[in-house]
C-alpha cells in the first residue's frame, strides 16, 4: 500500500491453471463444462485427477463442475443424465393422519384494506408430499359505506393440490352465500341467495422456515357469474401464508423451549423452598 497500490491494476489469481480464466472470461464459457475442454484449461487444477482415479471410482465421469475457487468437482455419466421422476415416491406412507394436518389464510390483494377484506382460511390434509386435499371458508365483507356497488357474503370451499418442489397447480369449488346490491336505478341485478364458484390456479410457496411458507396464486374461474360471484373478475390473485404440518410446528416449540429441563428445574425449585421451610 506505501508503494501506491492501484487495485484498477490488480490482477486476480488464477485459479483455473496457466491463462485458462482469461480463457473462460474471454469465450464467455459456463463454469460447468466438457470435460475435455476443462481438463485443457485447468491443467494445472485438473492434473491431480488421473485416470486410474476415474477408473477405480468405476463410472465414467463425462463432466468437471468449477466452483468461482477454482476448485473442481468430477459429475458422473448417470448422474448429469438422470431425470427426476414426475411423481415422486410417498415419504408420508409412515406419519399419522394427524401429522399430515396443515392450516392455509389467503388473502385477495386486489381488494384493498380500505374497501374491505376478501379471505380464504382452511385446513389442508396431505395424501403424499405432491397431493393434498383442501378445504374451508371464504368471507368477503366491504367496509367502504361510499360504494354503491356491494358484494358480500360467506361460503365453503374444497378441492385437491398437486405439487412439484415449490410449485404448484390446484382446483376448488365454491358454494356461497352472496348478496349483491347494486346502485340505486339497477334493483333489478340485485341477488341475495346461495351461488356455486370454481377456480382453478397455479402458484408458488416461498419457504420461511421449516413449517410456514408464503404463497403467491393467479386463478381463473371458468364459470364465471358476475350477478351471483363474490369476484369482480373472472381471474383473481391471491397472496397469504401456509402451515404444511402441525407435527412440525410442535417439533420446533419444542427445541425452542424444552420442556424436560423446563420441569427438572421446576423440580429442583419446589425442592429447594420445601427444604427452607423445613429449616424453618
Amino acid at each position: 500500500m506505501k508503494e501506491g497500490f492501484d487495485p484498477r491494476d490488480a490482477k486476480l489469481p488464477d485459479f483455473y491453471g496457466k491463462d485458462a480464466l482469461a480463457e473462460l472470461t474471454k469465450k464467455g464459457l459456463p463454469s460447468e463444462i466438457p470435460f475435455d475442454k476443462a481438463k485443457e484449461l485447468a491443467t494445472k487444477k485438473a492434473g491431480h485427477i488421473s485416470s486410474e482415479y476415474i477408473q477405480k471410482a468405476g463410472k465414467d465421469f463425462s463432466r468437471l463442475k468449477i466452483d468461482s475457487l477454482g476448485n473442481i468437482k468430477t459429475i458422473p455419466s448417470e448422474l448429469k443424465n438422470k431425470k427426476k421422476e414426475f411423481f415422486e415416491p410417498n415419504q408420508l406412507k409412515e406419519v399419522s393422519v394427524v401429522h399430515r394436518i396443515g392450516m392455509m389464510l389467503w388473502y385477495d390483494p386486489l381488494t384493498s384494506f380500505g374497501d374491505g377484506l376478501l379471505l380464504d382460511y382452511g385446513l389442508s390434509y396431505s395424501f403424499s408430499q405432491q397431493f393434498s386435499l383442501l378445504g374451508g371458508v371464504t368471507w368477503k365483507k366491504q367496509f367502504d359505506d361510499k360504494e354503491q356497488l356491494r358484494r358480500e357474503g360467506l361460503g365453503m370451499f374444497t378441492g385437491l393440490r398437486f405439487s412439484k418442489d415449490n410449485w404448484f397447480a390446484q382446483g376448488t369449488v365454491n358454494r356461497n352465500q352472496v348478496t349483491i346490491t347494486n346502485p340505486s336505478g339497477y334493483e333489478s341485478r340485485d341477488f341475495d341467495g346461495k351461488a356455486w364458484a370454481s377456480n382453478f390456479a397455479v402458484g408458488r410457496t416461498i419457504p420461511m422456515g421449516k413449517t410456514i411458507r408464503s404463497v403467491v396464486m393467479g386463478s381463473v374461474d371458468p364459470f364465471f357469474d358476475k350477478k351471483s360471484s363474490l369476484y369482480k373478475s373472472r381471474l383473481q390473485l391471491k397472496i397469504g401464508f401456509e402451515i404444511g404440518s402441525f407435527r412440525k410446528i410442535r417439533k420446533e416449540v419444542k427445541e425452542l423451549v424444552p420442556l424436560d429441563e423446563l420441569e427438572d428445574k421446576g423440580k429442583e425449585k419446589v425442592e429447594y423452598c420445601l427444604k427452607d421451610i423445613g429449616e424453618l
